[in-house]
This record gives structure tokens, C-alpha cells and sequence, in this order.
């Protein structure tokens, strides 16, 4: 996630109101070694019946840590970083494009540059890419589940943001090992350049020849920190209708596992550029450099007064560091919400 000190506000939510997505309101508007740990069940005969509690189950934590150590290990083995342009994020789209294929998508790497400055004050180009995989449905109403790949020079960007690819890529494939055939494409995508200023969202937002046909855009950043604040994004200011429906829907089930969530603000990551076209969107987030609140704390334990994520853009930012619980619910939070609004008529 980008730095986004001072964009961040956050409310309780007391209630979560019941949703009727038939009336929802949202209409088309637009090489690393594989881990030991993620296994994929053996797809059934293809069906459009699959029952979100079935979806949330295959999404074991096991498979999400299984993700996090590979993505951990192509930082170790480049220089302790997935930062954009550099040997560790290769190593990281090489290892999310390998799962992918795996499971039966055809992937689409697309690739963008733009300038950085260095921390000697010079500029570089960086020639990096965005990587993207569909499942079946129509075009129009797709909706896009994204998550940004790349980390920070600092560290190996593990809560940020390897824990939001581990959501999405599960979901991904547990959706192709379900036979899951949805109504509406779902476009799973993950972003470059997020770091340097939300660059590969904003190229992909560019190029869509229609964005009217995408329904919803649902981004994942930093969903498995240490002193969690386990939060939905709000229904923006001057955000399309439909985003106050994606809302309902995070907010709904994670009320019902127990976790009331928090409602959160901010305009620092790929969400950014979907919200600016006119595209309803939504999220899930857990917390980065910002104190804990003792109301937060008396809401969903943890420390008051100290980060939810105090390695938030440093060194130890790893899998040992990060909450397993939290992003396993996000995890399933996220998989119910994509099989909800892609298989709505």
C-alpha cells in the first residue's frame, strides 16, 4: 500500500443490514518453485450451484500460508524485495502465473512503464507488468478482483502485500477446482507499480476499451496484520452506485462470523483509479502504520495505541509477523463476495 498517513478514518459498525442482490442496484457499468502447502481438489463437473460455504471452505489457511512462504522466499532470494522492475517481483508474477496456469487459466501479463526516482535522486525507467486471468461469463458485469504484487525496496512486503495475492489467488483457484461457472467473468488482477503510485491499476483503467462494462471492483491491501483492525471501505464521496452494495455484502458476512468490521476510508491504493472511472468499488484492509484505537482494541482485542502493523514498509515485514486468523476470514470474506456478485442474474 502506498503511504497514505492523514487518508484514513475509521467508524464502528454497529449493524449490518440484510442484502437482496436481485435488486442490488449494481448493473454493468464496464520461475519460482511452487510451495509444499497449496493444493487444489479435483475439479468436478462444471457448475454455476456452488454454494459460497463450499467456496469458503476450500479457501484453507494452509494454501494461504502456502502462497505467503513462496512469495517470502522470492524476496529471500532477491535481495530481500518484490519491488517493482526488480529480480523479486519477477521471481513473484513468475510463481502467481505458474499457480494460475495450473489451475486451468489462460493468463495475460500486461506490461506498462513509468519513471521512479531512486533513493541517490536519480530517475530509472521501470518496464514491469500487470498480470490478469479470467474465468468464464459474460463480459459485461465483469468484476475485477485485484490485489498489488509488488513491495517496497525495504522489505519482502509480506502483510503489504502478499497476504492480499494470497486471498485473490486462492480464490482464484478454488473457483476453477469448484467448477465454479459464474454468470458474470470474474477478472482476477494483479497489479504492478502499486508502491511507486498505483501505476499498473491506473495503465489498466486506461487501456479497457468500455469501463461501462465493468460492475465492480473489489481490492485487497494488507488483509493479514499483527494487531489487526479488520475493516470494509466505505461507500467513498462521489464513488458510482453500487459501492454502498459491496459494502452491505463484506459487511454482512463478516458480521456474521463474529466480526462486526470497522468501516475505513483512504484514497491510497488500486481501488483508486476503478473509483475515478465511474466503476463501484470496495475492499478489504486490516491496518498499516496507523495506531490501534482503545475502541478498536475493546472491539476486536489486540494492543491499543500501537500500529496494527508495526513492520508496515520494513524489513520484517514476513510471514511469521502476520495474523494467520485475520487473513484467513478476509480470505473467505473475499471468496463469498466474488461468488455472490458473479453469479448474481
Amino acid at each position: 500500500m502506498t503511504n497514505r498517513t492523514g487518508r484514513i478514518a475509521t467508524a464502528a459498525v454497529a449493524t449490518a443490514s440484510a442484502i437482496v442482490l436481485s435488486a442490488c442496484g449494481i448493473l454493468p457499468v464496464g520461475t519460482a518453485s511452487a510451495p509444499t502447502v497449496p493444493t487444489t481438489q479435483a475439479a468436478p463437473t462444471a457448475s454455476a450451484t456452488v454454494e459460497p460455504a463450499s467456496l469458503t471452505e476450500a479457501v484453507t489457511r494452509g494454501n494461504l500460508l502456502g502462497h505467503l512462504q513462496a512469495l517470502q522466499a522470492a524476496a529471500d532470494s532477491h535481495g530481500g524485495n518484490r519491488q517493482a522492475g526488480e529480480p523479486g517481483f519477477e521471481a513473484s508474477i513468475d510463481y502467481v502465473e505458474a499457480q494460475l496456469q495450473e489451475a486451468g487459466y489462460t493468463t495475460q501479463r500486461q506490461e506498462f512503464s513509468y519513471k521512479r526516482q531512486t533513493p541517490d535522486g536519480a530517475t530509472e525507467r521501470v518496464t514491469t507488468a500487470n498480470l490478469l486471468a479470467d474465468t468464464a461469463g459474460s463480459e459485461d458485469g465483469t468484476i475485477v478482483i485485484g490485489a498489488h504484487l509488488d513491495g517496497v525496496a525495504g522489505g519482502p512486503g509480506i502483510n503489504d502485500n502478499a497476504t492480499g495475492v494470497a486471498a485473490a489467488l486462492e480464490t482464484a483457484r478454488q473457483f476453477a477446482a469448484l467448477g465454479v461457472q459464474p454468470t458474470h467473468r470474474v477478472r482476477f488482477a494483479f497489479w504492478s507499480g502499486e508502491e511507486d503510485g498505483l501505476y499498473g491499476s491506473h495503465h489498466y483503467v486506461r487501456e479497457l476499451a468500455d469501463p461501462q462494462r465493468t460492475a465492480a471492483y473489489l481490492n485487497l491491501d494488507m488483509v493479514g496484520s499483527p494487531n489487526a483492525v479488520p475493516s470494509v471501505y466505505g461507500d467513498g464521496e462521489g464513488w458510482a452506485d453500487g459501492s454502498e452494495v459491496i459494502e452491505d455484502l463484506l459487511v454482512d458476512y463478516l458480521t456474521a462470523q463474529g466480526t462486526p468490521p470497522e468501516i475505513v476510508f483512504f484514497e491510497g491504493s488500486d481501488h483508486l483509479p476503478f473509483a475515478e472511472a465511474g466503476i463501484p468499488v470496495g475492499g478489504l484492509y486490516t491496518g498499516a502504520d496507523e495506531d490501534k484505537s482503545r475502541g478498536e482494541a475493546v472491539r476486536h482485542g489486540g494492543t491499543p495505541d500501537t500500529p496494527a502493523d508495526p513492520c508496515y514498509h520494513l524489513a520484517c515485514d514476513r510471514t511469521d509477523a502476520i495474523d494467520a486468523d485475520v487473513l484467513e476470514l478476509m480470505a473467505d470474506a473475499l471468496a463469498h463476495a466474488t461468488l455472490t456478485l458473479s453469479t448474481r442474474p
